[in-house]
């Protein structure tokens, strides 16, 4: 995984997790994100969703996304 992709993902990360309880679908998070990325980052933003929910730190019902408790407990824990 390259430096940017794992910058990304935490980007992401930290987003849903601040906006917590707050949920978001992909395409608001996407919208939420597009001023700090442009190019292929924005496009790879579904992708670093996907690593996040294979790695357990966000899950995803319907098209809402939202942080598990693991993220949030290790969140909290890190602060």
């Amino acid at each position: 995984m390259s430096s940017d992709d794992r910058s990304l993902e935490e980007a992401i990360l930290r987003e849903v997790i601040f906006l917590h309880p707050t949920r978001l679908t992909v395409e608001e998070l996407k919208l939420r994100m597009a001023a700090a990325l442009d190019g292929p980052e924005a496009i790879s933003t579904r992708d670093s969703v996907q690593n996040l929910k294979r790695d357990g730190l966000i899950r995803q019902i319907d098209s809402v996304l939202e942080p598990t408790h693991t993220a949030l407990r290790a969140h909290e824990l890190l602060a």
